[in-house]
């Protein structure tokens, strides 16, 4: 886990399984921090809201790339419908390579290689845990 895999190199879009596969739940895993990294884009394979939960965090997926009615596989809770979604998501992103060379996939990669060197995860959890013993005092 500590080296990229040359798919990170060799590619404009990494997919893979994200944990947790809870709807509207992210754990940011070295999986995504590396796509960040690297320079390609993520498409989390994981529980619904998945791309909304990474937007909350300021960093952006493949998912930014896709047409409106691709994009709805993110709000989708049953887990078979969302999965055979994205695959259907992912299939339109190889019949479309020329979206892999624009200027909005330039700009989400250098949107996310600025949004990696300010993440502070445990920031946003201290915040939490701070408001939280605060609404109790």
């Amino acid at each position: 886990g500590f080296f990229p895999l040359p798919e990170y190199f060799e590619h404009s879009v990494v997919a893979y399984p994200e944990c947790p596969w809870v709807n509207s739940e992210i754990e940011i895993t070295e999986k995504a921090l590396k796509c960040f990294y690297y320079g390609c884009l993520p498409f989390p394979v994981a529980g619904a809201h998945i791309n909304e939960l990474y937007e909350h965090f300021g960093f952006r997926t493949a998912w930014h790339l896709l047409p409106l009615e691709h994009k709805t596989f993110d709000q989708e809770l049953d887990h078979r419908v969302r999965y055979n979604a994205a695959a259907e998501a992912l299939i339109w992103l190889s019949k479309n390579p020329k979206i892999l060379t624009s200027d909005m996939f330039q700009h989400l990669i250098k949107h996310n290689q600025l949004a990696i060197n300010s993440f502070r995860c445990e920031e946003h959890a201290t915040k939490k845990l701070n408001t939280f013993i605060e609404s109790k005092f």
